[in-house]
């Protein structure tokens, strides 16, 4: 079976943004990460949500503090998706405002 996957963020901070979701489908599972990467020094919050179509329920959240060109994985998670649908929904906010990055797929 192919799996779809879709990716969508909602920008308001700026083009390139200093956190990002990552969705890598495997058979029965998607990966999912949570990339700080930024070319600034960047503070902030973030909020990671997943579900399953099996059930698998998750929610991340922390606090981070990415130095200037310092690529690092914030969260790794492996959520179970039972060959079913499965979104996640990542939002962060900083001192320039919030945005929010959506992934989905079957």
């Amino acid at each position: 079976m192919l799996g779809l996957l879709a990716l969508a963020a909602v920008p308001s901070m700026t083009a390139a943004q200093p956190v990002t979701l990552v969705a890598r489908p495997a058979a029965g599972q998607v990966l999912l990460e949570v990339i700080g990467d930024s070319a600034v020094p960047f503070a902030g919050r973030y909020v990671l949500e997943a579900t399953s179509g099996s059930g698998n329920r998750s929610r991340q959240s922390g606090t981070v503090a990415i130095q200037a060109g310092r690529r690092m994985v914030l969260v790794s998670l492996g959520l179970g998706t039972g060959q079913g649908n499965w979104s996640a929904r990542l939002t962060v906010s900083g001192p320039s405002g919030s945005y929010e990055q959506t992934a989905g797929g079957r």
